[in-house]
């Protein structure tokens, strides 16, 4: 049977088992979706129109959507299931996505490099999958081509915990699948893209943090989703390509990098090789932004780790006109004296609003006195009254000309990722017993900090002033170092033991957490 998803002006078409949800059979040629509620029908923001052979209406869609809705087609995407040919409209949130690996070659061609053997590196994050091919010379590896998606285990939930529970409700197969899928597709396009045949890649490294490679791999997920959150695998090992659904390239080995424990994974150590804190002398922290910010501290001999439940709103989750980093999105806001202005990636119409973007309109908004230090939207007192509007019976601030606005609940789930990441922090110093002032740089890997302004991260505290002018942004480390794993075999043992050797803390059992979490939450420099 068949499948017909429009979206702006594209159409496709494209063959579906019965019986599919719709956000999986949506997820097949890489459309990607998110689900606000993680699939469980309570929010109603999954809104599509829809017809053809599919489920009828639940009693979440019939309680969130009007009469006049369900007549017109309009269904909660999380609760449809296709049973027989179907056409789905999107709405212009969710898009076909093909997103750019931030290593590139300049001017986003292939890089003309001929080599006898390749080798692949990918970062399996929990939004977005990123990939990339290197050719193996006796000088090294070059990059010769990168791509990535979104992660299609979207459709599942926007977070780990929301998919671990799924897995464990009996999707796990589904979640191995459609991870796998996502990582073939990924190597057949690199190939296809540099001209290179399947049998001449010989080695691929696949990052990610631990529940990341347990769901991918079918590992039971059960003891990461509850205390005492102790890893029954912690990989750095080698897997046969057809065992995760590879066939791409079926001869190549792929290799899966130590995790250190439940909360600090593979994609952890991996940045740490690609910053270079395994050769470190001073005191330097390394904080992956993300919906789990894995961070680590070297005090100068020792390593200490921790994990931050963030949420997804550095990368656009959860919040009302939220996207990725894709074209359209707002991701830098400034005030140029009684004016607030927005760009948008492309230089395109705003449909939405990045990571980046919304650090920086907090900031402004801070600035402007249109938000408190509490985060509280002021209606009064400030000379952007006409910013303030009423919406479903609460504040929110719209930006004029972009139709995208932020609402309380907005700038809430900032304040708590940002709340998180700087109590994460001063948490790994208390256990150190280091100050601010000793640490001498601070990688803020991943792709969010990449495009983020620094000077506004710490205008609403999300990393301490004292550390903005030592603060170095590598991108996707996690990615680099998988690629450093993967053309340096001989990295992979000391790296390995490495991770045998840090100190993993339980943020939720630190006595000074709770604490530092609650201080967090204000925006200000401190």
């Amino acid at each position: 049977m068949k499948l017909t998803v429009k979206t702006g002006a594209k159409k496709i078409t494209f063959s579906v088992e019965p019986g599919t949800p719709l956000p999986q059979a949506l997820a097949q040629p890489g459309l990607f979706v998110t689900l606000p509620c993680g699939g469980t029908g309570r929010c109603g923001r999954c809104r599509v129109k829809a017809s053809g052979a599919l489920s009828p209406p639940t009693a979440a869609e019939r309680r969130l959507l009007s009469e006049a809705e369900l007549r017109a087609g309009v269904r909660l995407l999380c609760q449809a299931v296709v049973l027989g040919d179907a056409c789905v409209e999107l709405n212009g949130e969710t898009e076909r996505m093909e997103i750019a690996g931030d290593a590139q070659p300049q001017g986003g061609a292939v890089h003309p490099v001929r080599a006898p053997a390749y080798a692949a590196a990918v970062d399996l994050g929990t939004t977005t999958v990123a990939a990339r091919l290197y050719a193996l010379t006796e000088a090294g590896g070059a990059v010769v081509a990168s791509a990535g998606r979104g992660n299609p285990q979207a459709a599942f939930g926007a977070d780990v915990l929301t998919r671990m529970q799924r897995a464990q409700a009996g999707e796990a197969g589904a979640l191995r699948e459609s991870a796998g899928a996502c990582i073939d597709g990924l190597l057949g396009q690199l190939l296809q893209t540099a001209g290179v045949e399947a049998g001449r890649l010989t080695e691929l490294v696949i990052t990610g943090n631990t529940a990341m490679l347990s769901l991918l791999t079918g590992e039971d997920t059960a003891c990461l989703a509850k205390a005492p959150f102790r890893a029954r695998r912690l990989f750095g090992e080698a897997v046969e390509a057809w065992r995760l659904g590879l066939r791409a390239a079926p001869g190549c080995r792929v290799y899966l990098p130590r995790c250190a424990s439940a909360f600090i994974g593979a994609d952890c150590l991996c940045a740490m090789l690609a910053c270079g804190l395994t050769q470190a002398k001073e005191p330097c922290v390394l904080i992956d932004l993300g919906t789990n910010a894995e961070m680590v501290l070297f005090d100068g001999s020792a390593f200490w780790c921790a994990s931050a439940a963030a949420g997804p709103a550095f990368e656009g989750g959860g919040i009302s006109m939220g996207m990725m980093a894709l074209p359209g999105a707002i991701d830098h806001v400034e005030r140029k004296g009684f004016q607030i202005r927005c760009s948008t990636i492309g230089d395109q119409a705003a449909c939405g609003i990045c990571g980046s973007g919304l650090v920086d309109a907090v900031a402004v908004l801070l600035e402007s006195g249109i938000l408190a230090a509490d985060g509280t939207i002021c209606r009064e007192d400030h000379p952007f009254r006409a910013m303030v509007c009423e919406r479903e019976n609460a504040p929110s601030v719209h930006f004029a000309g972009t139709g995208v606005f932020l609402t309380q609940s907005d700038i809430r789930a900032l304040q708590t990722a940002k709340a998180a990441v700087r109590a994460g922090l001063q948490t790994l110093l208390n256990c150190a017993g280091l100050q601010t002032g000793q640490v001498r740089r601070l990688f803020l890997a991943g792709g969010f900090g990449r495009f983020l302004n620094l000077e506004n991260a710490a205008a609403i505290g999300l990393i301490p002033p004292a550390l903005a002018e030592r603060t170095v942004c590598p991108g996707n480390a996690a990615l680099d170092g998988a690629g450093l794993l993967a053309i340096q075999k001989e990295l992979r043992e000391p790296l390995e033991k490495l991770a045998q050797r840090v100190h993993t803390i339980s943020l939720a059992e630190e006595p000074g957490f709770a604490q530092a979490y609650m201080e967090g939450m204000d925006f200000c420099k401190g």
